[in-house]
């Protein structure tokens, strides 16, 4: 690889670095927080609500992933012109529909008995309840806006710079959150402080991009329908990608919340939040090469894709596999710990987790491949599928098996995926498995050493 693009990758995963730790920060102290002020049944509640909110995330049916790669495509051929085409109809399309999709929440919510009907809400009160659904859709959507800078920074070479934005921006909103928490005690202010600091953010992050990118601005200036109807392929692939993890995230809390009450809710939560980790983790070395895959697959330089493949493949399995291993050997004390005492550790449900985070490594880095390179429609499908049967699976074993049910299923799901994506990516990359599988073995010292010379050369 040229010194140009290990330059951009090590700074990716060093601000990607930064990001898991903000994430780190935020779980860690969060949750002890928020458990401790609400209790395990309303933090329960709280998740029932907030993860129902999310739901709305998908609304962007994948156009500003598709929109990213399309851009950075083209300005890998020195076409400015044709990515900011790309980027102002994405945001025209994105912004037009959230300025459906808010009002029409807000009217589900307020003029309907949809909140009353869907959850046995005991300790949130009925109107604290709608106006919390009012304020986190309203963030969730608000979201997209943000979202249209991350993509304009990963595309014009300015990865790293976009996520510091990002992950400062999300532990600023951390510590104003908490910091409005305990001194009034008030659900919907603690999600007034969040959606204050994202509009601050939406401010920053323009004043950066002009300055660092001045030649790219979000307006609808250059907006296409032929380009919005262009990218409708590739962004409907990406919108399995969120459906996928809505019904991984969102949907399984819903379902155990119906199965087993907030009180399981809390206990999946905090099991799963401590096995995410090991996915953080993953990821950063997965999003630091998103962006060098997309142009080298648009200079038609395989070689370098292939290679690519091959090293985030080997450091995230070995990342995940040593993670897998510590936090089944600290769990037991780690948990009633992190919880106040409110969550013991179980161990069938964490197992099952920790499975499906292994396997979670070994098709994650695969499914950058076609993602970076708008060919995920594939991926999307068996994703969504596989999730499913997650969902379907749960609902038939958790009653006689509990929680770890609950686990074996998410593990199934993870082991059908590593199993289809891995052929998807070899077959992208004219790649065949013996080779990958070479690579994947062997503990990636040598990669890592690399990268440590690497960050030196760049401090």
């Amino acid at each position: 690889m040229s010194q140009s693009v290990t330059s951009r990758i090590v700074k990716g995963v060093g601000a990607s670095a930064f990001g898991q730790f903000v994430n780190i920060v935020i779980q860690v102290a969060g949750l002890p927080i928020l458990i401790g002020l609400w209790g395990k049944e309303k933090y329960g509640e709280w998740l029932l609500l907030s993860s129902a909110a999310q739901l709305l995330a998908m609304s962007d049916v994948g156009l500003f992933h598709a929109a990213a790669n399309d851009m950075a495509m083209r300005i890998g051929k020195g076409d400015r012109e044709d990515a900011l085409c790309t980027l102002h109809s994405t945001w025209l399309a994105l912004t037009g529909m959230s300025l459906v999709i808010w009002p029409l929440t807000v009217v589900l919510v307020w003029l309907t008995p949809l909140v009353g009907w869907s959850w046995n809400l005991t300790l949130i009160p009925l109107t604290d309840a709608q106006w919390l659904l009012t304020l986190l859709s309203a963030y969730v959507l608000l979201s997209f806006q943000t979202g249209a800078y991350d993509a304009c920074f990963r595309a014009d070479s300015r990865f790293s710079l976009g996520v510091m934005i990002s992950s400062t921006a999300r532990l600023v909103e951390f510590v104003a959150q908490m910091s409005t928490l305990l001194v009034t005690r008030s659900m919907i202010k603690f999600v007034v402080a969040g959606l204050i600091v994202k509009l601050l953010t939406l401010l920053v992050q323009r004043l950066l991009l002009h300055k660092f990118s001045p030649w790219i601005t979000i307006s609808w200036r250059d907006a296409s329908w032929p380009r919005i109807k262009k990218l409708a392929g590739p962004a409907l692939g990406f919108f399995g990608m969120p459906l996928g993890t809505a019904l991984s995230l969102q949907g399984m809390v819903q379902l155990v919340g119906y199965l087993l009450g907030p009180a399981a809710v809390t206990v999946l939560n905090v099991h799963r939040s401590l096995c995410n980790f090991l996915i953080q983790m993953m990821s950063l070395a997965n999003h630091a090469i998103w962006p060098e895959v997309s142009r080298a697959f648009g200079a038609g330089d395989f070689a370098l894709t292939r290679r690519l493949h091959h090293h985030a493949g080997a450091a995230t399995l070995w990342m995940t596999l040593l993670g897998s291993l510590g936090l089944l050997a600290t769990a037991g004390w780690i948990i009633p710990f992190w919880s106040t005492g409110d969550v013991a550790t179980h161990y069938g449900l964490l197992l099952g987790c920790l499975a499906a985070s292994v396997c979670r490594a070994l098709w994650g880095s695969s499914a950058v491949v076609p993602m970076a390179t708008n060919r995920n429609g594939v991926v999307s499908l068996l994703f969504i599928a596989a999730m499913g049967l997650s969902l379907a699976l749960t609902y038939v074993v958790t009653p006689w098996w509990g929680l770890t049910g609950a686990g074996v299923s998410l593990f199934c799901a993870e082991l059908v995926m590593a199993f289809c994506v891995l052929r998807i990516a070899l077959r992208l990359t004219n790649d065949s498995a013996r080779p990958y599988l070479r690579s994947l073995l062997r503990p990636p010292l040598e990669q890592w050493l690399r990268l440590g010379r690497s960050l030196g050369r760049a401090s």
